[in-house]
């Protein structure tokens, strides 16, 4: 070797190294001994494959040889392995020298080290993606937010239990679009969990469970069974039992008001790292967040629903009152109007209660009272509208029915009526008679007050002759 370029070759930072033809290690500089910690008397006679470092696949070896074997030059970067197992980088460039008859005799490499740029390249890549993963979690949490935010504004305008329920699934959809979930909600006797909604392929079950069955009613906070083949898991659970759930218990107010359940199954991706992780952090938080937000929710909707049942509602009876009574049937003869039907109309009263009242007490009063409420509850269409309208006196709005169908509605009660046993405190109370007046838009009037008067008028009729009747009125001419 030429005195210069040796002396060069020696002094330069670089490493250079050359080999023979078959890629055995004829020299290496003083760089290389310091970058790779091997002498020349270790790699003497070796291949570079004592560098080898695992990062770089088959392949890119194949594709290296092919180049440099077949007279051409090879420049890439390649990860090294040192003496002591550290990697490090070098900016490689492998020339073929060829003999004189072209032949390739050996190779020459020379190789910057660039492990520090190479490092700080990996350290901004890996603040990039941790800077784009806290980006998209920021995003998905804002989203969830939103979600969350929109289900409590709708859940504010809701009137009853059921309407909430299409709310709640649809929110759930949105927040777990991957994992099957139920809610279930505390039934008024606090005996049943009642299944309100369900999504992600979970049966639409109807059948309810105790509330003892689940562990995280039981002890009121949330249950967690990252591995259901070793965890403690509940007795709710459907079968095949999900490899992965939480229960979330929705408390308010001391009480439970119901749970929210999830399933994970592993066909979702992943091993049992990943699955604890996603029921550990983001899901479990989320669902919480959910079953924190529903639990006030429905409360307040609870308490609305009382109050409004309290406002509507005659507490004896449990039937509408007369206020509520009046308001709709003013809904009714709008509506009516409109469609060009008709409405019915059905007074009754209980006959001679004034003297049952006061031969039983008004305990017994009480009593007679309820029972008839619920007979005509019962003994009437779902669309119907039936109202104490005072005292013994019950009133029946029956939207879109004739004043024939109405009549026949008042005789089914009257003749139905009879069969009617009522006991107070295990002893019978006599035999139970009604009288009714119907009446019937638009015939009798057009308006609230003179659909109530005829109707009441023929009920007075019933009662003149004889009670125990039914009276459709008819005006005198």
């Amino acid at each position: 070797m030429d005195e210069k370029i040796a002396f060069a070759i020696a002094r330069i930072s670089d490493v250079v190294f050359f080999t023979d033809k078959n890629g055995c290690i004829e020299f290496v500089n003083p760089a290389f001994e310091r970058l790779s910690g091997y002498s020349g008397k270790d790699v003497l006679g070796k291949t570079p494959r004592i560098l080898t470092s695992g990062t770089h696949d088959t392949e890119f070896y194949k594709t290296l040889w092919q180049t440099i074997s077949g007279g051409g030059t090879f420049r890439g970067v390649m990860a090294n392995k040192d003496k002591d197992g550290a990697i490090f980088y070098l900016d490689e460039t492998i020339t073929p020298m060829l003999e004189t008859d072209g032949k390739v005799r050996g190779f020459m490499c020379v190789g910057r080290n660039i492990t520090e740029t190479v490092r700080i390249e990996e350290a901004l890549q890996q603040s990039n993606e941790k800077l784009i993963s806290w980006v998209n979690e920021l995003e998905q949490r804002n989203t969830e937010m939103n979600y969350l935010s929109e289900m409590a504004d709708l859940l504010q305008t809701c009137e009853t239990i059921d309407e909430a329920r299409a709310v709640v699934l649809q929110t759930a959809q949105k927040l777990f679009p991957n994992d099957a979930g139920a809610l279930y909600l505390m039934s008024n006797s606090r005996s049943d969990m009642e299944p309100a909604a369900a999504w992600g392929g979970y049966p639409d079950v109807r059948i309810p469970f105790a509330p003892q069955d689940c562990w995280a009613i039981r002890r009121g906070h949330a249950h967690i069974v990252a591995d259901s083949s070793s965890g403690l898991n509940c007795r709710h659970l459907r079968k095949p039992i999900p490899s992965s759930y939480l229960c979330i218990p929705m408390m308010a107010h001391g009480e439970a008001m119901g749970m929210l359940h999830l399933e994970i199954e592993s066909r979702e991706g992943g091993d049992s790292a990943e699955m604890k992780k996603l029921l550990a952090e983001s899901r479990q938080r989320l669902a919480v967040t959910l079953a924190d937000q529903l639990a006030l929710s429905l409360s307040n909707l609870k308490l609305r629903e009382t109050l409004r049942n309290q406002a509507i509602r005659d507490p004896l009876t449990g039937l509408f009152n007369r206020r509520f009574m009046e308001e709709s049937l003013e809904r009714e003869l709008h509506r009516a109007r409109r469609n060009q039907s008709s409405i019915g109309i059905i007074m009754t009263d209980i006959d001679f209660f004034k003297k049952f009242n006061d031969s039983f007490g008004h305990a017994a009063g009480d009593a007679m009272l309820r029972e008839v409420a619920a007979f005509l509850k019962n003994g009437i269409r779902k669309a119907d509208i039936a109202c104490r309208y005072g005292g013994e006196e019950f009133t029946i709005i029956l939207p879109q029915a004739t004043l024939e169908q109405a009549g026949k509605c008042a005789t089914q009660l009257w003749n139905d009526a009879k069969n009617v046993r009522i006991e107070f405190r295990s002893e019978p109370l006599g035999r139970l008679t009604l009288s009714l007046g119907v009446a019937a838009f638009p015939q009798h009037g057009d308006s609230v007050d003179e659909l109530l008067q005829a109707a009441d008028k023929a009920l007075y009729k019933a009662k003149e002759n004889g009670r125990d009747q039914v009276v459709i009125w008819n005006p005198p001419a």
